[in-house]
């Protein structure tokens, strides 16, 4: 009986999702000393995407903007169907917030001046006297 047991046990850690809780130990001790993503390794990067279950870069990719925000733990998940209806209207909001700020960013005056001079420099379009 023992050993259907433990064949059942290693048979259970082949499904789960490659990542044992001591991999990402390190997550938390960047968290603690205050790191940004731009203050890490690039396999360090790797290790916090992982943690994370998705590719936390994709807006700042998405706008051209270098990322280097705060590092932060998950939350737990969700307890209750609420909960998880109010964890998800927070993460839709702060999604809203980085589009809102990478949109303020592109469209402010000096970024535009230098896309503008960019564009002039490389021949796309010509200065004009307006």
């Amino acid at each position: 009986m023992l050993s259907i047991k433990s064949k059942l046990n290693k048979l259970e850690k082949r499904l789960k999702p490659n990542s044992d809780p001591d991999e990402f130990a390190v997550v938390k001790e960047w968290v603690n000393q205050g790191l940004t993503f731009g203050q890490l390794t690039p396999e360090q990067q790797e290790i916090y995407v992982k943690y994370q279950g998705f590719d936390v870069t994709y807006l700042y990719d998405l706008f051209e903007v270098v990322p280097n925000f705060l590092l932060e733990l998950k939350d737990p998940p969700p307890k209750t169907k609420a909960e998880e209806e109010r964890q998800f209207r927070e993460r839709v909001a702060e999604v809203k917030q980085l589009v809102d700020k990478a949109i303020a960013e592109y469209n402010a005056p000096a970024a535009v001046e230098a896309r503008r001079k960019d564009l002039i420099k490389r021949g796309v379009i010509r200065e004009t006297n307006n």
